[in-house]
């Protein structure tokens, strides 16, 4: 099991995330996380342009299994958001 922050500006995102992985065997990890997105002004009619802030708080949980067929790789993401 490990945790991670990581922090990074789009062009017009502010992204803090933090979440945690754990790794059940070497088919099967599951991540359990929570970000904070912070929307900037952008485009014509921007909804912060109109005095409205726009900040996103999302828990999100995600399940990936990798599964090899003959010479092809596969993996299967399963994610689950609350916005």
């Amino acid at each position: 099991m490990f945790i991670q922050n990581i922090n990074f500006v789009e062009t017009n995102l502010l992204w803090n995330c933090n979440r945690v992985n754990y790794q059940l065997n070497k088919k099967i990890q599951f991540r359990l996380g929570y970000a904070w997105i912070e929307t900037f002004p952008f485009g014509e009619i921007p909804i912060k342009g109109m005095g409205k802030d726009f900040p996103e708080h999302r828990l999100f949980q995600m399940e990936t299994i990798s599964d090899k067929v003959s010479i092809v790789d596969f993996l299967h993401r399963f994610m689950l958001e609350q916005r």
